[in-house]
């Protein structure tokens, strides 16, 4: 297919209309299976209503349509949290036990700032959010990222308990909310309420997130393959040798725990957009967003850009699938949704000891070594001799 198309390429006379064409064609070839993935993902609402006879838009918020636009937004979400937490510990060598600690702080920094400032708009509130991240980011970073091994890991997390104790803490009760979180019903802009279906929000919000979630691909898969993500990835490999040969790894790696604390400060805010209750709760600092993403990484595959965010899709959405069934063994009868920890559990233990690279690193180790075998069995046949003739 390929051939054909650059051929029909090559007959076009112009050199700058046929430079585009091979461009467009390169774009397009490369990326393709990324494409079919987005406009899936971009009609996913209408597939579901078809499939299950309700409407996309209805006037009250019900229906599956309704339901797994929330379900697949909040997927979508957690999938780019897992691709973020994946900058720091797969291609970073990052291993951080904090960072529900951006993701959560982009919530409750947006809706404190507004609860408490006067007049002040959404869209500045997140920006004091951002900024907020990147402090944070910084302030661990240059603290952590000098220590080694266990003593980072076990730093981060305490840093980032330290602010879900402060969030639950009565004290600060009249900014926080404490235990029973911070009502933002009546501070979220119309424009990006997802509650109300009848007029469209919900689906504008659905492509919003979804917007969201290719851009941050995007931006990861462009970061790594610059002249940065170039560095961290052999310091990923070999820190000292990167160090000998002249790099400053420790510049390199705070750059990296601000992108990463962005994207999460960003994922988190929205998150909070797309909750049912519409508060933020101290849960959103918890150690649960950070062991989360860094299981949906370890199933995914370590170190690779897609793993992560199959992992994440997938168990998200077989969870909310799930949810309502039961599994009858014998004559006790159980919901899924109590047993789903355990099943993460064993799935997590299934996939090292069969796929200790991941889904999509076994995937591309396969794939790699199937590719040299054909690579040395064409070079053997070029290097066999002719028969002679009889």
């Amino acid at each position: 297919m390929q051939r054909t198309v650059y051929t029909t390429i090559n007959k076009i006379e112009n050199p700058a209309l046929r430079n585009v064409a091979e461009g467009l064609a390169r774009l397009v070839l490369e990326n393709w299976l990324y494409i079919l993935v987005f406009l899936l993902l971009w009609r996913f609402p209408y597939i579901v209503a078809s499939l299950s006879d309700t409407e996309v838009t209805p006037r009250r918020p019900t229906g599956d349509s309704v339901f797994w636009q929330s379900v697949m937004a909040q997927s979508l979400l957690i999938a780019s949290l897992s691709m973020s937490y994946n900058l720091l510990f797969g291609f970073s060598g990052i291993i951080s036990f904090g960072h529900a600690l951006f993701f959560g702080a982009g919530g409750y920094v947006t809706f404190v700032v507004m609860s408490q400032v006067d007049g002040i708009s959404f869209y500045v509130a997140v920006i004091a959010a951002v900024l907020a991240s990147i402090l944070l980011s910084l302030v661990a970073g240059v603290v952590t990222l000098r220590l080694r091994g266990v003593y980072f890991t076990m730093f981060t997390l305490a840093f980032a308990e330290m602010f879900f104790v402060l969030a639950k803490s009565g004290t600060f009760r009249n900014i926080t909310g404490a235990e029973d979180g911070l009502l933002i019903r009546d501070l979220i802009p119309e424009a990006l309420n997802p509650t109300p279906t009848g007029d469209g929000s919900r689906l504008v919000m659905y492509r919003y997130t979804l917007i969201f979630f290719v851009i941050v691909f995007l931006a990861i898969r462009r970061y790594l393959n610059s002249p940065v993500g170039r560095v961290m990835l052999a310091i990923r490999e070999n820190e000292e040798r990167a160090r000998t040969i002249g790099y400053n790894t420790f510049r390199y790696k705070l750059i990296t725990m601000v992108f990463a604390g962005v994207i999460a400060c960003l994922t988190g805010i929205l998150l909070v957009l797309w909750s049912t209750d519409k508060r933020i709760k101290p849960d959103l600092l918890s150690l649960n967003y950070t062991v989360q993403p860094l299981l949906y990484t370890l199933i995914g595959g370590v170190g690779t850009l897609a793993g992560p965010v199959i992992s994440s899709l997938g168990l998200e959405l077989g969870e909310a699938y799930l949810r309502d069934e039961t599994l009858r063994i014998g004559s006790a009868t159980y919901e899924i949704a109590d047993l789903w920890d355990l099943f993460l559990g064993v799935l997590f233990v299934v996939v090292v000891m069969v796929l200790p690279n991941g889904i999509v690193g076994t995937w591309n180790r396969w794939w790699a070594e199937r590719k040299v075998k054909r690579l040395e069995a064409s070079m053997q046949m070029q290097q066999k001799p002719p028969d002679s003739a009889s």
